[in-house]
Parts: structure tokens; C-alpha cells; sequence
């Protein structure tokens, strides 16, 4: 295993602010690092409280945006976003073969495309994390957009 190549795509993440809010005026938006690692706070104590298996949730959620240190944060309004998860895919491949790691490549298919209860749950906490900082957004004066609150689970309202 490579840890050095893993810490370095995870230290990029430190630095890259989260592209939906910087594309929302937000002044100091979170970085990536940071939404992964309150996503996989609240997917370990989620997956504890529901029987599930918590180890695989962390892991999911702290990778799921890992592809986005070779790639950015590719949101839902930009015109890369048809093809987001084939571009996520080959950058993943690439940081599992050069940190020579290959469960970061399988947590992340199964991020994507499982239907386990971790993943499914993962996938909900990534989204719920969003629509909470959204609202600690809106909190301090800048605009909440509706669109967002769907993902706001009734435990995070």
C-alpha cells in the first residue's frame, strides 16, 4: 500500500471548496474533506442505530468524493454532469492503482451502484449532509434553495 499517494489526493481535498456553494456565493464554503468527514460522522453513528455495518459506511463515505482530487467537484448544473460518473470511475481506478489499494475502487462501486443497506444509507447521508449545511447556511444569512430541503431527513431537522 501506498499511504503517501492516498494522504496526497486526500490533502487536495483540504484545499478544493465544494463547487455548489461556491457557485452560490458563499464566502469560505466547506472544502470536500470537510463534507466527507461530517458525512461519515453521522453515516457511522446511522449505520450503528440501524444494525448495519458501520466500518463499510465510513469507508464509503470517506471515499466517495475522493475522485474529485484529479477531477473537481462536478455538480448537478455543470456540463460535465452527464458524464460525471464514467470520469469519477477512471479517476478512482487511477487513485486505487497508484495508492495500491483496491478496497477505495470497491467502496466506491459500491457507493454508486449497491443496493446494500450501507450504500443505500451512504448515499442518503451524503445527501443529507449537503441539504444540513445548506441550512447552517441559511442559518447566517445566505439563501437556503428548496430544492435542497428534500434530502433533510426528519433526524437533522
Amino acid at each position: 500500500m501506498n499511504f503517501r499517494a492516498l494522504m496526497n489526493y486526500a490533502g487536495r481535498l483540504k484545499r478544493m471548496k465544494r463547487t455548489g456553494w461556491v457557485m452560490r456565493g458563499i464566502p469560505s464554503p466547506e472544502s470536500i474533506a470537510e463534507h466527507s468527514f461530517r458525512a461519515a460522522l453521522l453515516g457511522y453513528f446511522l449505520a450503528k442505530d440501524r444494525g448495519l455495518n458501520a466500518e463499510k459506511v465510513v469507508g464509503m463515505l470517506l471515499i466517495h468524493d475522493l475522485a474529485e482530487s484529479l477531477i473537481g467537484d462536478i455538480t448537478p448544473e455543470g456540463e460535465k454532469f452527464m458524464d460525471k460518473l464514467d470520469v469519477e470511475e477512471k479517476a478512482i481506478k487511477e487513485i486505487a492503482e497508484m495508492a495500491e489499494i483496491d478496497d477505495i475502487y470497491l467502496l466506491w462501486i459500491e457507493f454508486n451502484y449497491g443496493d446494500s443497506g450501507e450504500a443505500m444509507l451512504a448515499r442518503e447521508v451524503d445527501k443529507a449532509e449537503m441539504a444540513y449545511q445548506a441550512k447552517e447556511y441559511s442559518e447566517i444569512g445566505y439563501p437556503i434553495y428548496k430544492d435542497m430541503l428534500k434530502f433533510l431527513p426528519e433526524y437533522l431537522k
